[in-house]
């Protein structure tokens, strides 16, 4: 017996509430605040990143030290300035970044959050030293500002973070599976392999002997630690700074690692529904499908 289509007004007006129910919208472009937002975040780090730029070629006058706070505020720069130009340009940038830039940003402002906090509770505004003004400004909204800043902006960028994190590791994962399952196969040859993502898969190549997923996964607890090896190991000056002591190994892991670990709890709760992507037109259009109990929802990907 074939389904019989509704006719009456009120048996449409049921099964458009029906589709509605079933059906959500996933928009990955900015909206008119999102867009406001990250242009304001490029406009407010930049003065930090020039200074930064201009102390390491000795260019400030009067002369300013290079300082940690200032390298922290360059990567979120970096970072907001990469996703804006991405977004409208290079779709799969923008994706790259957020999916693996994120860990870094993250990590550059709570371990600035973490390691000056103390420094400027006990000394406001952050004294001279020797003689030298190491920072002339108020050193706890250099501290705290940041942080509003990235929460603020994962949380207005939720739809592209979530469908791109779970994207990308889902991708991984299934990958390093059918690696697996085409080793053990009876041919040398490449093998396709379907994923959850609804994509083909081709036999992958290592890296570093490693699966793709374990690399990515050491990326996410490691990267974080990025901002202060390249503060300590290169940029650091011989003069008085801001952080002009390595903080110490473990400390340095343990900040890294817990926040990694709070990121990955965000992005976990972001998409934990989620089972199946399919790409239309990669990274602008698709269909998403969630599932929680017995109820199945169907989201529309657009730009």
């Amino acid at each position: 017996m074939k389904p019989k289509a509704p006719e009456t007004i009120d048996e449409q007006a049921e099964f458009g509430y029906f589709l509605d129910d079933l059906k959500f919208d996933i928009k990955l472009s900015y909206g008119l605040i999102s867009l406001l937002l990250n242009v304001y975040y490029c406009y407010a780090y930049f003065p930090q990143t020039k200074t930064l730029v201009f102390a390491l070629l000795d260019w400030n006058s009067p002369p300013h030290p290079v300082t940690f706070v200032d390298w922290c505020a360059s990567i979120q720069f970096a970072f907001y300035f990469g996703t804006l130009v991405g977004h409208y340009y290079r779709p799969e940038l923008e994706r790259l970044i957020l999916v693996h830039g994120s860990y870094v940003v993250n990590g550059a402002i709570w371990s600035a959050w973490w390691f000056l906090g103390m420094q400027s509770i006990k000394v406001p505004g952050w004294a001279s030293i020797e003689g030298k003004a190491v920072l002339q400004r108020d050193s706890w909204s250099y501290l705290y500002v940041p942080i509003l800043h990235w929460w603020t902006f994962l949380i207005l960028r939720r739809n592209s973070l979530g469908v791109y994190v779970w994207d990308t590791e889902n991708r991984l994962m299934h990958d390093d599976k059918a690696r697996e399952v085409g080793d053990t196969g009876p041919d040398d040859g490449p093998e396709l392999k379907a994923s959850t993502t609804g994509a083909v898969l081709r036999k992958p190549s290592r890296l570093f002997g490693m699966p793709l997923y374990t690399c990515y996964q050491l990326w996410a607890y490691l990267a974080p630690v990025l901002p202060l090896l390249g503060w300590d190991m290169v940029l650091k000056p011989f003069g008085p700074s801001d952080l002009d002591v390595w903080p110490g190994t473990i400390k340095v892991l343990m900040v890294a690692a817990s926040a990694t670990w709070a990121l990955k709890i965000f992005y976990t709760f972001l998409h934990f529904q989620c089972q199946c992507i399919v790409w239309r037109e990669p990274f602008r259009r698709g269909l998403l499908i969630n599932s929680y109990g017995r109820h199945l929802r169907l989201g529309i990907i657009y730009r």
